[in-house]
């Protein structure tokens, strides 16, 4: 009996010693596991030029917001949604910006014309970890009369009193804007930016001659405006804008504008304007002016003649009322007024 009970206390002694070993075990296993998958995720973590083209061609806007700051600070969504858009816009300044990244981290030291300021933080054991903070790009705006008003997207950022007019932003895609009024007669001119492909971008506008350029219709000031307060309202964009992106990609118009609402054959609708494609590029925009055929006689005057085609009625203007409206929008593009059913349209095509 005695015998019985020692030999069943020696097993429940051994079933508890390999519980305790399978235990052990296992913690050991678990913080294996876990600190290597730490350390893996360390590694990956310094890797600061790897996770930025990850999180770029996967359009990562939360990853993105994690790694990347502006002025210390993390990066509001729309901003971080922004800057995403037109990195990856063009593939060399993809790869240029992330090669800009590599370098600085390999050669330990900033650059401050590079997009970005590499930041170290708090890391893992041995491993280092950095965050990215955009730098501000220099733009440098100049004309040819003092007194000039320069917009940026829009919005009023300053006068020419001197030579230029020096502005940090960060990088980005911009409409500059200049207006300049002399002897009761106001002329505008816009141009488009890419800020944080060069170190340095200037733009110059040339205004005092326009001054001496009449455009052969009392209305011309008023379709001048009509024309460009539309597109704007529209798209967001200048016409002159609008017109650049002519020629180039379906994947560059639709990283700019999104996702069309709908899209039959070669032809993409938006809320307020039409692309049609040709070969993968954009041969045509059709931007919807809200007037109706009667405000816009009010406005242009009455055509010479009006002309069927496919893409609806063409109202045909003496050519120097047209060529001295678009050579004061600053469009190379051929141009024209179109009357459909559903209203009239601005009709830029390559």
């Amino acid at each position: 009996m005695a015998s019985r009970v020692a030999s069943t206390a020696q097993k429940k002694r051994k079933r508890r010693l390999l519980v305790g070993s399978v235990i052990i075990v296992g913690l050991f296993l678990f913080v294996a596991f876990w600190f290597g998958r730490n350390m893996q995720e360390a590694a990956r973590m310094e890797k600061t030029d790897e996770r930025l083209a990850t999180l770029l061609k996967e359009k990562d806007q939360r990853g993105f917001q994690q790694l990347v700051t502006m002025n210390g600070k993390s990066l509001p969504m729309s901003e971080a949604t922004r800057l995403v858009n037109w990195l990856t816009a063009d593939s060399e300044r993809t790869d240029r910006v992330i090669a800009q990244v590599k370098q600085d981290q390999g050669a330990g030291k900033q650059v401050k014309t590079h997009l970005f300021s590499l930041q170290e933080e708090d890391g893992w054991l041995w491993y280092d970890r950095y965050s990215l903070d955009v730098n501000p790009q220099r733009l440098t705006v100049s004309s040819d009369l003092p007194g000039t008003k320069i917009s940026l997207d829009g919005e009023e950022v300053g006068t020419i009193d001197q030579k230029s007019l020096e502005l940090k932003r960060s990088p980005g895609e911009y409409d500059v804007q200049a207006s300049a009024e002399q002897s009761g007669q106001t002329v505008q001119e816009s141009k488009t930016v890419q800020l944080g492909d060069e170190p340095n971008a200037t733009v110059d506008f040339k205004l005092a001659d326009r001054f001496n350029t009449t455009v052969s219709n009392e209305y011309a000031v008023d379709i001048k405006t009509l024309l460009e307060t539309e597109v704007k309202a529209r798209t967001g964009k200048s016409i002159d804008t609008m017109t650049g992106y002519l020629g180039r990609s379906r994947d560059s118009f639709e990283n700019t504008f999104g996702t069309p609402d709908s899209t039959v054959a070669n032809r993409a609708r938006y809320d307020g304007y039409e692309v049609t494609y040709q070969s993968g590029q954009v041969e045509e925009l059709l931007i919807r002016l809200n007037k109706t055929p009667d405000e816009l006689e009010a406005i242009a005057g009455k055509p010479e003649r009006k002309k069927r085609e496919q893409v609806g009625t063409v109202w045909e203007y003496p050519s120097s009322f047209l060529e001295g409206v678009f050579e004061w929008l600053n469009l190379r593009a051929e141009k024209r007024v179109v009357e459909r059913e559903d209203g009239m349209w601005l009709q830029l095509k390559d």
